[in-house]
């Protein structure tokens, strides 16, 4: 036996799809903007390793003591991580940055895609009374 089909005018089926499922759609659009953002700067991974090594290049003491070769060594590795560590702040704060620009922007679209239907009719109806 054929499921009876729920008849619904034309209107409220526009609201729901307006209102309902396409916010739902910016919003998972968003949302993983937000995610692709943060994995393509890779910001977990650059503040756990936020004073690692540059490139992984490490000065070793070497074999038997001599002052100058462990200071040469501490001062090289010192300045490695130092340069690391300039870098990662920069790409995390331009990561950081450049989240705050998207989720602003997807919060304007939203309010935008929300407020365009009355936008349009407030307009529509300035249209009318400025033409009679």
């Amino acid at each position: 036996m054929k499921e009876a089909v729920q008849k619904r005018n034309i209107l409220s089926l526009w609201i729901e799809w307006y209102f309902i499922d396409i916010p739902k759609g910016i919003i998972r659009a968003w949302m993983n903007f937000l995610r692709f953002n943060m994995y393509f700067f890779s910001i977990p991974f650059l503040v756990r390793t936020l004073f690692s090594y540059w490139h992984k290049t490490r000065w070793h003491y070497g074999r038997g003591f001599s002052f100058w070769k462990y200071f040469e060594a501490a001062i090289s590795n010192l300045f490695s991580r130092s340069i690391g560590a300039i870098v990662r702040i920069f790409l995390i704060l331009l990561g950081l940055i450049i989240e705050v620009v998207l989720f602003f922007s997807g919060l304007f679209f939203l309010i935008l895609w929300i407020t365009i239907p009355f936008i349009t009719i407030i307009l529509f109806m300035i249209g009318v009374n400025l033409i009679f």
